[in-house]
């Protein structure tokens, strides 16, 4: 355990104090600077420079005196009143002198008066408001500079004017639960509380936040009658605590050691919702948590590898991969998929390995072929067999802990997320330096498949990470409602917001449908449906390119962090504004239901 603690202390937090400390002083720097703009528009108008029709930027402070502006110019003597119009009241110094003045050395110099000089230099209000005032271009909204295809637009809305209505049967169909329907168990030798280290052990390792873990938990407690049970979850322990019959008893649990599959994440959810009814003894649970545990995967070894590659080959159709590029990165994530599924049974120690290994092999073979003539698009072969290793979803996990006073296990994932990123990007780094980089164009994208393509993938990628994921037959038909209605909402988001406020429109989207399929009979819990749509909004991908290219040198990646950075935290607020409308519809239904006589 101790290296890896010692992992994070190279890892995301120390740059995003950093970037806030950058962002603080540059804020400060411009604050000053807008204060004295702002001072100086408050002057006199003598202060200011005149505008053009005025005599040019010395006018205002030559005024009083009229001197002529071209030096061969002969002045003019007094006039009848004794006063000069154009000669200063202080002669010039220098070589100009001479040049200046050849012919009347002895000429007194007068001094003007007053009155020409007040008149003359008086602006024009308008004139002098048009000048002093700084415009700010027009910015147009997102949707007038959006590149969202037409067709892509209409197949979004198509897709979700089909979902809509399925939902709305799904949310009458679904069955109704109370906590009035919890029994309670008395327990009398404190046997909840391994119950309720189990059961919180096993869903943090299912990468449930700490908060929906310490809720559970308090259910399981109040359902075997500790009313004075206390507990923590944090990423890496459980504890709880309890007082039964008279002695405070404490049980500790180190967790994060063992990453449960999707259909072992199923199977726990069943269990923690009995417990948390008091459907099932704590023996019952306990007995059946070890059983899950072991549990083999419902599919062989070679068709996770099949469904590794239908991952990566979705995700680079949906990343603009031309055709070969789809090929390319289809067979690099064969390599990955077989490189996983290899170190699976390696120490937790020794993972970290596999991760650089496979970074650096498929960053290899990108930067060798595009050293041909082969036209295959460079990005979207990258990182497309890398997805499934990158942490989007623990990343969000993150800010949503973060966004509730988490703060501790927030940032324990943030770091450990980061540090992710960075084992990725070292692997890239090392291959680019080993046989280098010509010269790319990184944004170009095709569309080899068309406007249908992308939504062709979306159907692809849920079937790979069912099979990759091994999660039960059954829930492949409400993953794909989940994708679907979060792609398609983020789609529309791109085209109204823009890239970043698209991720927070699709999290919103999607979090009360998986609730809502979390409800049917046959449907799998939100966390099942979430991870594939987590990794559909790809804020991992943007985050491997900004960290790729700060190791290398550039500076411009910071951008990226940034960004990736903006689409987390607009994913984990997307989040629980979705939570918080289920939360709404949730409360509708219970009022109905009582308004309902029996």
């Amino acid at each position: 355990m101790g290296p890896v603690k010692t992992r994070t202390r190279l890892t995301g937090p120390a740059v995003v104090r950093r970037l806030g400390t950058i962002s603080a002083g540059l804020a400060t720097v411009l604050g000053g600077l807008a204060l004295l703009i702002a001072l100086g528009s408050g002057l006199p108008a003598s202060a200011h420079a005149p505008t053009p029709g005025e005599g040019g930027p010395t006018a205002a402070s030559q005024s009083a005196t009229d001197e002529p502006t071209e030096p061969t110019q002969t002045p003019t003597s007094p006039d009848a009143t004794g006063t000069s119009t154009d000669e200063p009241t202080e002669k010039p110094t220098g070589p100009m002198t001479s040049a200046i003045r050849p012919t009347e050395p002895s000429t007194p110099t007068p001094t003007p008066t007053a009155t020409p000089s007040r008149a003359t230099p008086t602006p024009k209000p308008s004139a002098s408001t048009t000048t002093a005032t700084v415009q700010r271009p027009a910015t147009p909204p997102a949707s007038a500079d959006s590149d969202v295809p037409v067709w892509s637009v209409i197949i979004a809305l198509a897709v979700l004017a089909f979902a809509v209505p399925i939902l709305v049967a799904l949310g009458r169909a679904a069955p109704e639960s109370s906590e009035s329907d919890t029994t309670i168990r008395p327990d009398a030798d404190g046997e909840a509380l391994a119950l309720m280290s189990e059961a919180g052990e096993a869903m943090i390792d299912s990468g449930y936040d700490v908060v929906s873990v310490q809720a559970a938990m308090d259910d399981i407690a109040f359902a075997n009658g500790l009313r004075h049970a206390e507990s923590i979850a944090l990423p890496t322990v459980i504890m709880v605590s309890a007082r039964v019959r008279g002695q405070v008893r404490t049980s500790v649990v180190a967790t994060g050691t063992q990453s449960l599959r999707l259909h072992q994440i199923e199977e726990i959810d069943d269990v923690v919702t009995a417990a948390r009814r008091g459907l099932a003894t704590t023996k019952e649970g306990i007995d059946r948590i070890a059983k899950i545990r072991a549990m083999p995967p419902p599919y062989p070894p070679p068709v996770q590898l099949v469904g590794q590659i239908l991952t990566s080959a979705a995700l680079a159709v949906l990343l603009g991969g031309s055709l070969l590029g789809i090929g390319i990165a289809a067979l690099l994530g064969s390599f990955v998929g077989a490189l996983g599924l290899a170190g699976a049974r390696l120490p937790a120690r020794y993972q970290v390995l596999v991760t650089v290994t496979a970074a650096f092999v498929v960053g290899l073979s990108v930067f060798l072929l595009s050293r041909t003539n082969l036209d295959f698009g460079v990005l979207p072969c990258l990182i497309a067999p890398l997805a499934l290793l990158l942490p989007g979803a623990q990343l969000t996990t993150s800010m949503i802990e973060l966004a509730t006073n988490q703060m501790i296990s927030g940032a324990g994932r943030l770091a450990a997320g980061a540090m992710q990123l960075v084992l990725l990007a070292l692997g890239i780094v090392a291959a680019a330096a080993l046989v280098g980089i010509p010269t790319l164009d990184l944004s170009r994208a095709y569309s080899p498949l068309g406007p249908i393509g992308p939504w062709i993938a979306v159907a692809v990628f849920g079937l790979g990470v069912v099979l990759n994921r091994a999660a039960r037959a059954r829930s492949l038909g409400w993953i794909l409602l989940v994708l679907y209605v979060a792609y398609g909402a983020q789609v529309l988001g791109n085209l109204f917001f823009g890239g970043v406020l698209s991720a927070f429109v699709g999290a919103a989207a999607m979090t009360p449908v998986a609730a809502l399929v979390a409800r049917q009979r046959t449907g799998p819990p939100a966390m099942v449906s979430f991870t594939p749509a987590f990794w559909l909004l790809v804020p991992g991908a943007l985050g491997l390119v900004g960290v790729t290219t700060i190791l290398d040198g550039d500076s411009s990646g910071l951008t990226t962090v940034l960004t990736t950075a903006s689409t987390m935290i607009a994913i984990a607020l997307g989040v629980l504004v979705g939570w918080a409308i289920t939360g709404v519809f949730r409360r509708i239904r219970e009022r109905r239901r009582m308004m309902v006589p029996p």
